[in-house]
């Protein structure tokens, strides 16, 4: 029987409940497409001001912005030969491929997902935000003595109007909390304050008391995103979860990314750095920032279409632990090259800037893997409750137990020949000594059967796995403790196994592969039937018999390794093969994790 999570067929039906239907939906669309109309109209009427500003020199004195034509960068220009004309253009065409994006991003959401509310906001505030950052950035709403087109105002306040309604309804329509009305009319009232009244208004923010404008304009960002906060821990759903989180990364990487770069480019500007090496630093910095700018209006659409949703914690993860070693990359050799620099210059009365460099760099490179693997392992650990040792080799090996015989109850098992050595011990071949019949012997390492804790789990496990009896499921036949060795006698499969299949010849046939997975397929639900989960599946434990038949091995094992230095890692299972729960508590799985890894396989 196939069973469906009755939360994603909900969601898979699109961002939110709420949808828009007849002449409703019709007026949505068109309201929709004069919006987007007029966001165009005010980008394009901002073109000729905003390329006037990028061609003029700007006082040095001036707080750092996007692309500006600095005196350094006006020095670099003209050492390279380029005219002001080109760098406006590139600077320009910078601003356009931001607003192309937002606008790409938003017609894909639209004709994706125009009949949900949701999706309608926020692919609107997605075209905007492109034309409204193309637009203001040439000064058009907040310098004077331009004036801008009454468009450009409005589309203006519209669009950071938006940013407050999107922020409390997003991902899935609702209001949360339901009183956020309040916060929406409060954010557009200021909103229209600053945009509306003239700047040298006294009604106009920036004329208020200090104090007072640094409440207001902070309250506006805060009560909207301790709001955010409070849906994504206390009533989105997981996928919902997902969805606020690729949001939240583009914004966290662009807010790091403008803190990083125009706060202390302003603070060396003003304490007299320059040059034309600043410049280029000055230059480099603006493209990053409208490069970053790009990743809001790319992570609404994916968010808002479902796209890879759970792919946004693996890209958090690595954007954290290169970001680190990033940042240390850069403090080392930033201040490594100062630091040298002056001692050379102290010692030697010369600064000696081949040096200087080599040096650091030299520290940089030898730091940066022990780092980043410090690094990987905190957030891992810290951050997802991932205690994985990555770091092959670590493991210590096991012992050879080269045995020749085993000696049991049930008689000696002669003739012992060597097939195959893991992570368990090592499985031979022998003649069963009552039966006409070849079969398996695992025998593990007498160290680990010192240990009462493992000795209980053994029996228990085989108890279990030997009542097992499904064609695809490898038969137990024998299991106990001989001279201090645990051993289990198995049925003998006489055939490869699906790892060295697919490594010898690839990807199988469609025919072939279904029939390998139907019998793999059938042995997990047999199992899981009797209540047993497998933890390990993993195509190294699926052999094929002679017949073509798939017989899943190992049933149990994991289960015995619990606990014991046999599982090197701190975890059951396979790493590449394991599902994420797993991962964190691989007590507490059920039959889920093998389906997980099945899929995997």
């Amino acid at each position: 029987m196939t069973t469906t999570n009755p939360e994603t067929l909900k969601l898979d039906t699109g961002t939110a409940s709420i949808r828009l239907t007849g002449i409703s939906l019709v007026a949505a669309r068109v309201v929709w497409v004069v919006l987007m109309l007029m966001g165009a109209m005010a980008a394009a009427a901002s073109l000729p001001e905003l390329f006037a500003q990028q061609i003029t020199s700007v006082d040095p004195a001036q707080p750092a912005d996007i692309l500006h034509l600095t005196p350094d960068i006006l020095l670099l220009l003209e050492t390279l030969g380029i005219s002001r004309t080109a760098f406006g253009v590139v600077s320009v065409g910078a601003f356009a491929i931001l607003a192309a994006v937002s606008v790409a991003s938003a017609v894909f959401i639209f004709t994706q997902r125009s009949d949900y509310p949701v999706a309608l906001i926020v692919s609107l505030w997605a075209g905007l935000f492109g034309m409204l950052i193309f637009a203001s950035n040439s000064g058009a709403v907040f310098v004077q003595p331009y004036v801008p087109p009454p468009v450009t105002v409005f589309i203006t306040w519209l669009a950071w109007s938006l940013l407050h309604v999107a922020f409390l309804i997003f991902p899935d329509g609702r209001m949360v909390p339901r009183w956020g009305w309040v916060i929406i009319i409060y954010a557009a009232g200021f909103s229209a304050l600053w945009s509306f009244i003239p700047l040298e208004a006294a009604l106009h923010p920036t004329n208020w008391d200090p104090l007072v404008y640094l409440l207001t304009s902070a309250g506006q960002w805060l009560l909207p995103t301790s709001m955010v906060l409070y849906r994504y821990l206390r009533v989105a759903s997981p996928m919902q979860r997902q969805q606020i989180k690729w949001v939240a990364y583009a914004a966290g990487v662009i807010m790091f990314v403008f803190t990083a770069t125009l706060p202390p480019l302003t603070l060396l500007r003003l304490a007299g750095v320059g040059g034309m090496g600043f410049a280029v630093v000055e230059l480099l910095a603006g493209l990053l920032v409208v490069l970053s700018l790009n990743l809001l209006p790319l992570a609404l659409a994916f968010s808002v279409m479902q796209s890879r949703l759970w792919d946004v914690d693996f890209v958090i993860n690595r954007s954290l632990v290169y970001g680190g070693v990033t940042l240390m990359v850069i403090a080392v050799l930033g201040g490594g090259f100062a630091l040298t620099r002056a001692l050379l210059q102290a010692l030697l009365g010369s600064e000696m800037v081949g040096v200087a460099v080599a040096l650091p760099a030299i520290v940089a490179t030898a730091l940066f893997n022990p780092v980043r693997r410090w690094l990987r392992h905190i957030v891992d650990e810290r951050l997802y409750g991932i205690g994985i040792n990555y770091t092959p080799g670590r493991q210590q090996p096991l012992p050879e137990i080269g045995a020749s015989s085993l000696t049991t109850a049930t008689g000696t098992y002669g003739g012992l020949s060597l097939i195959g050595r893991g992570g368990m011990g090592e499985v031979y071949r022998a003649q069963h000594p009552k039966r006409a019949e070849t079969v398996a012997i695992k025998l593990m390492p007498p160290a680990i059967a010192a240990d009462p804790d493992f000795t209980a789990r053994f029996a228990r496990e085989a108890r279990t796995v030997g009542a097992l009896s499904h064609p695809n499921i490898v038969q137990l036949i024998d299991y106990g403790v001989s001279d201090d060795t645990p051993y289990m006698v198995m049925e003998y499969i006489d055939g490869p196994g699906l790892d060295e299949l697919l490594k010898g010849g690839g990807p199988l046939p469609l025919e072939q592969a279904h029939r390998v997975l139907s019998g793999v397929a059938a042995a997990l639900d047999y199992a899981h039937g009797q209540g047993i989960v497998h933890r390990d599946v993993k195509p190294s434990n699926i052999m094929l018999a002679t017949d073509e038949r798939p017989v899943l091995m190992d049933f149990g094992i994991a289960r015995m390794a619990e606990g014991t230095r046999l599982t090197g890692s701190g975890t059951l299972g396979t790493f590449q093969y394991i599902s994420p729960e797993q991962i964190r508590e691989a007590r507490l799985v059920d039959a889920r994790a093998d389906i997980y890894s099945l899929g995997v396989v």
